[in-house]
């Protein structure tokens, strides 16, 4: 019995160890390719979601070419930009890689201090961690600047006023004196 569970755990040991330098490799080009076409590909909707493979490849690469130097090498699908955006740096892989960072220097820490490996992994973690932010980070500052759900740009410094609909249709109508403004109700 204890021979199986000791072969059953050298096999998982074993996948792990075969999975995590892909794991590794692909975390940065995932992140940053993600990251650059997320918005894109979100806005294009089910014209890039129905489109055939060879379709979403030019695709994809007007996003990511355009996005970074603003050539789109085919001119038959969108036709994008160059953006440098560098709030995007903070996002979701780079938020992801800064926890996998504090992971992997708390477990060493925490593996240091009870004298045995309680937090597993603790290196390899903080490597994927590093790589997440890399490419994150890239794909950020080149993604395209968030947009508000009225298609205009968030954060552009000024604030926006609109005056209530039921107080300019009363100004409309002459009847001022709704508005609860006595220096205008006065002036009728």
């Amino acid at each position: 019995m204890a021979n199986r569970r000791k072969k059953i755990k050298e096999k998982a040991f074993n996948i792990g160890k075969r999975l995590f330098p892909i794991a590794r490799e692909l975390a940065t080009p995932v992140s940053f390719l993600d990251q650059v076409t997320a918005k894109d590909r979100q806005s294009l909707g089910s014209q890039y979601t129905n489109a055939p493979t060879t379709q979403k490849l030019k695709i994809l690469t007007n996003i990511v070419v355009g996005r970074t130097t603003g050539i789109n090498p085919f001119s038959s699908e969108i036709q994008l930009p160059q953006t440098l955006n560098p709030s995007g740096i903070l996002n979701k892989w780079t938020n992801a890689g800064a926890l996998m960072l504090v992971y992997g220097v708390l477990g060493k820490g925490i593996n240091k201090v009870a004298g045995m490996q309680i937090a597993p992994h603790t290196a390899k973690v903080s490597s994927v961690g590093k790589r997440f932010i890399t490419g994150g980070a890239i794909g950020g500052f080149f993604d395209d600047p968030a947009t508000s759900s009225h298609g205009t740009r968030q954060n552009n410094g000024t604030r926006q006023f609109s005056p209530q609909p039921r107080l300019q249709q009363n100004l409309r109508l002459g009847n001022p004196s709704t508005g609860g403004d006595s220096v205008v109700s006065g002036m009728t």
